[in-house]
């Protein structure tokens, strides 16, 4: 038997099934840690967050409807206004102007964004040196934030086959990027 789709368990969550909300959790956690973390950039807000999330998944998930968003874009929407909500409560409250001008600012400095610039095009030339079906299902999962199991789904292949062509891509990817890094340093 497939797996549930994330619609389909939020459905039994909304009926308080328990085993149903485990299910999700294990299946999006990572992912919703992840946009979590690209708004606090720290370990313990983030994990606060996403609790704060899940709590509203539960309390709320008779209220997802299908014809608004595809349940992982609402799981999403839930876990961005909970960080974002986070961000907001652990911002001080404004200082005197003395004390703001003294603060350092912590955008990157020209040369972080030089190199974060070379990184990603060392990483996008060794993304396009690879075949496909390497290619697509490494930029779907790590890119779009799609699962194993969504994948393979809509690729028609088991979910272990597409987790052995990413962990191959991935091998392949590493080994260009050092070779990339390892050609830019003796240039």
């Amino acid at each position: 038997m497939a797996d549930p789709t994330i619609e389909e368990l939020l459905a039994r969550i909304s009926l308080r099934d328990r085993s149903a909300f485990s299910d999700l959790y294990d299946r999006t956690s990572a992912k919703l840690f992840a946009v979590a973390l690209r708004i606090l950039n720290e370990q313990t807000e983030t994990e606060d967050a996403v609790h704060d999330a899940y709590i509203k998944v539960w309390r709320k998930a008779g209220t997802f409807q299908l014809s608004k968003a595809t349940g992982m874009t609402w799981l999403i929407t839930i876990t961005r206004n909970a960080a974002i909500d986070r961000a907001r409560k652990r911002k001080t409250p404004a200082a005197d102007i003395q004390e703001q001008t003294d603060l350092v600012s912590d955008a990157p400095s020209p040369e972080d964004e030089a190199a974060r610039s070379d990184q990603y095009r060392r990483l996008a030339a060794c993304l396009d040196k690879l075949e496909d079906p390497q290619k697509s299902v490494i930029r779907d999962a790590f890119f779009k934030g799609r699962t194993y199991n969504d994948l393979a789904g809509s690729l028609g292949k088991p979910a272990g086959t597409v987790k052995s062509w990413v962990r191959r891509g991935l091998a392949k990817l590493r080994g260009c990027l050092e070779t990339e890094k390892t050609e830019s340093v003796s240039e």
